[in-house]
C-alpha cells in the first residue's frame, strides 16, 4: 500500500448500506460529496474575480428576521428579510456596521446589518 492509498483510507468513513460498506471520502467535517453539492465548482466562491469580495455568512439574529435594506441605514426602505440561520453572501460596505448583501454571490441586492452576521 502506498502513502496515497493509506491517506485515502484514513480520510474515508465506512457506511453500511444494504449489507455493503461504502466509504465516503471526507473533506473537513463534511463528506466530499456533501461539500461539492453545497459549493459546486464554478459557484461564486470558486471564481477568481469574486474570491476576495463575497464571503459566506450565517444570519445570527436572536428571534426576528434580519431586514434587507435599499441603503445602509435603518431609515431606508425594507426590501426583504432573512430568517435566523440563513446562509448568505455578503461583503464589506463603505458604511460602518453594514454589509452589502448578495442573493447569488455576484450581484449586490441590498444591505444588511453586520451586527447579525457571523462569518462561516
Amino acid at each position: 500500500m502506498n502513502k496515497k492509498t493509506k491517506l485515502a483510507i484514513l480520510l474515508s468513513v465506512p457506511i453500511l448500506i444494504g449489507g455493503y460498506f461504502i466509504f465516503k471520502q471526507l473533506r473537513g467535517k463534511k463528506t466530499y460529496q456533501e461539500a461539492v453539492q453545497e459549493n459546486p465548482p464554478g459557484t461564486p466562491e470558486n471564481t477568481p474575480e469574486n474570491a476576495t469580495k463575497w464571503k459566506k455568512y450565517k444570519v445570527t439574529t436572536l428571534v426576528t428576521p434580519l431586514n434587507i435594506r435599499e441603503q445602509p441605514t435603518t431609515s431606508s426602505a425594507k426590501i426583504g428579510s432573512l430568517l435566523k440561520g440563513s446562509i448568505i453572501w455578503a461583503c464589506a460596505s463603505s458604511t460602518s456596521g453594514w454589509m452589502k448583501y448578495s442573493a447569488d454571490g455576484s450581484n449586490e441586492s441590498g444591505y444588511v446589518s453586520a451586527d447579525y452576521l457571523t462569518a462561516i
